[in-house]
């Protein structure tokens, strides 16, 4: 079912009013109950500038909603930064931003507005300034009361050390000197107030004290060919309850690195020229080089034996590039003594998944399936798909999230087909992958339902701008004319869509 809905009812018109009522319409139909048969009614709230984001503080029943208007097909610089109260539909305050310096930044109930040089910390329900700092916000930490940040240093062309900011105060709680001209590439948690940070190496630090040890590595290389601007997306990348967003710097080919494995003794990790074992107290107990082709990579262990997989891509000024070459790699794990390497030859080919089993692991690549053999690296199977047919393989799809329907039921590919792997391609096509590695079916993208939302009694699915709601048999049980950015708060369900947010009351049936 489909209507177009009338909106009849303007909004803040000045945005100089605190906490300014929002006036809404009538209640609108949005959808259909099917089991009753009775129409889904739902409140819109609009705004005068289209939702670049929004964000939800359930704890205390609002939304941040940052507002930037667009100019054609581009987005303008001008814009602002407001919170909604959903009790009392009024907007408790409101900032404008430039977008071109500033961003918002969330943790739980903590809310920056940050730049290139500065953090401010603004409060919530009154949109004060509570204190500013001259850093750039890396993380934040919010149970441990700190957020971690970095001073950029226009003399030497680099950002300095890395300082724990307290966030009642703004002041500085200790730093720490760490070189990440190569970017950074994540944190590994070890417990709640310590952790591995991935920067040029790996370091050990105490979220307390700053203190902890180093191993350091080349994670990345420098790439002069090629005259670009300053990549301004970044990478986030999550510590805790805090996310890093950092910047690769230019000209970089970043991301050489594996995650890290760990056991009882040692961490494991693989950077641009070694991998290496590194005991709990940061001493290194072993380290082996690493052939030209290594790229991205991941790191697993069975028994006695670290495996490598190497992706064949990295990061260039913040895209994914096809970089190296894709290989499957076996050390000892008590020396590091390399057991074998199988180097594929071909370029532009790189991993894009892989599945292991008791024996053997399979590699799918962008062009086609391997499975190699764990005891000693040989491909057992090697699979070559036909480009102009298929189309290459874009990215694995997660198959319990995608619904078809058959009849009267939808139920999702996992269930159908727990065995198969699903790829999107470069046709636009979502291909089907058995055992064997043959394409079992071609899925057509308007045949696909993607699920949004799973509550207790139902799953919410959508496919062109319509939302079907199954229940626990599988069977249609209601109807909405929604966008798929949904969120369920209490009893509520809320749709972000463009310049406005739609509200309904759920049925009991649908929570």
């Amino acid at each position: 079912m489909r209507k177009t809905i009338a909106i009849t009812f303007l909004v803040f018109v000045s945005m100089t009013v605190f906490a300014q009522t929002v006036t809404t319409s009538s209640k609108q139909v949005v959808g259909k109950n099917i089991i009753n048969g009775k129409e889904i009614l739902g409140i819109k709230y609009q705004f005068s500038d289209p939702i670049y984001n929004c964000k939800r503080d359930t704890a205390n029943n609002r939304f941040i909603i940052q507002l930037r208007g667009i100019n054609g097909k581009y987005y303008k610089n001008n814009g602002s930064v407001l919170v909604f109260d959903l009790k009392t539909q009024q907007i408790l305050w409101f900032k404008e931003l430039n977008y071109a310096k500033q961003e918002v930044e969330q943790y739980e109930n903590v809310l920056f507005i940050t730049s290139e040089k500065k953090i401010e910390r603004i409060n919530m329900t009154t949109g004060e300034t509570m204190w500013t700092t001259n850093c750039r916000l890396l993380s934040t930490i919010p149970n441990l009361n700190i957020s971690l940040g970095t001073k950029y240093n226009a003399f030497m062309d680099k950002y300095e050390k890395i300082k724990a900011i307290d966030l009642n105060t703004g002041k500085i709680s200790w730093e720490r000197g760490i070189d990440y001209n190569y970017g950074i590439n994540g944190v590994m948690n070890l417990n709640d107030t310590a952790i591995i940070f991935k920067a040029a190496g790996l370091h050990q630090m105490n979220l307390k004290t700053g203190k902890g040890w180093d191993y350091d590595a080349v994670t990345g290389t420098f790439d002069y060919r090629k005259t670009v601007g300053a990549n301004v997306a970044g990478v986030a990348l999550g510590l805790l309850t805090g996310a890093f967003i950092v910047s690769t710097g230019h000209d970089l080919v970043s991301e050489t690195i594996s995650n890290v494995a760990s056991d009882s003794l040692n961490y494991y990790f693989a950077s641009k020229e070694y991998i290496a074992a590194i005991n709990h107290a940061g001493k290194l107990v072993w380290k082996t080089k690493l052939p030209s082709e290594t790229s991205s990579s991941t790191l697993f262990y069975k028994k006695d034996t670290i495996y490598m997989i190497n992706f064949g891509e990295a990061k260039y000024n913040g895209k994914t590039v096809d970089y190296g070459k894709p290989y499957l790699g076996a050390y000892d794990k008590k020396t590091g003594n390399r057991l074998f390497m199988n180097i594929r030859t071909e370029s532009k080919n790189p991993i894009l998944e892989y599945l292991l089993s008791k024996d053997s692991v399979e590699l799918y690549f962008r062009k086609g399936v391997g499975k190699y053999s764990l005891r000693n690296g040989y491909s057992t199977k090697d699979i070559s798909f036909d480009e102009k047919e298929t189309g290459n393989l874009s990215y694995e799809v997660s198959h319990s999230i995608i619904y078809t329907k058959s009849d009267s039921t939808y139920k999702n590919l996992s269930e159908q087909n727990p065995k198969s792997m699903f790829f999107m391609t470069t046709k636009n096509n979502v291909v089907q992958l058995n055992e064997n590695f043959e394409i079992e079916r071609t899925i057509k993208l308007n045949d696909l339902y993607l699920k949004k939302l799973k509550t207790e009694n139902c799953v919410y699915l959508y496919l062109d701008k319509s939302i079907s709601i199954i229940n626990k048999d599988h069977l249609k049980i209601g109807e909405m004319n929604l966008g798929e950015n949904l969120m369920k708060i209490g009893n509520k369900l809320y749709e972000i869509n463009e310049n406005y947010i739609t509200e309904i009351e759920l049925d009991k049936e649908y929570q």
